[in-house]
């Protein structure tokens, strides 16, 4: 989809989540330039506003159509998420691990930070994760320290930044929609 004002929307993939809400994984763009991917996710009911469909199952093009007009009329959002280059490694693998996940989820243990990423990552990394948590205002999507867990990361984590390091790296196809808002 592109805009007037030369926004670019692409959906690659649509779901219904666990969470009860869609979601949409899309590049976003502007003038050409492909800035990169994010998930963007609304609740059923507004979906159904825009289909005006209220009966039926929603198709896969009707949640196609509007993921692309409701991510290109929340442009300004979309546009201004954090980049998840300019975070932490830490956050990036754990960002990582949640949009790669099944549920959407990453639970690390203290066992399992000992054995898998005590070697990569020092308390240092933890402590700038924590201001990372304050900078972005992740509060409601990572804990430290929280039942018996070194961190918890929840699954809106994923709709909280552009994703700007596998834009170049996703074999994944490409739908276009050409529709002007």
């Amino acid at each position: 989809m592109r805009t007037e004002n030369e926004t670019m929307v692409d959906i690659v993939s649509v779901w219904k989540s666990d969470f009860d809400d869609y979601r949409s994984l899309a590049i976003i763009g502007k003038n050409d330039e492909e800035i990169g991917y994010v998930i963007a996710s609304y609740d059923e009911e507004k979906i159904r506003e825009l289909t005006g469909n209220f009966d039926n199952k929603i198709s896969k093009r009707e949640l196609e159509n509007s993921f692309a007009v409701l991510i290109a009329s929340d442009f300004a959002y979309y546009i201004n998420l954090p980049k998840i280059s300019e975070c932490s490694k830490l956050l990036q693998t754990i960002y990582n691990e949640v949009c790669t996940s099944e549920s959407s989820m990453c639970y690390i243990s203290e066992d399992d930070w000992n054995n898998y990423y005590s070697d990569s990552f020092s308390s240092r990394d933890l402590l700038n994760l924590k201001k990372e948590i304050k900078k972005y205002k992740l509060d409601d999507v990572i804990t430290i320290d929280d039942n018996n867990y070194k961190i918890i990361c929840y699954g809106d984590l994923e709709t909280k930044f552009v994703d700007d390091l596998t834009k170049n790296n996703l074999d994944k196809e490409k739908i276009n929609i050409d529709l002007i808002v």
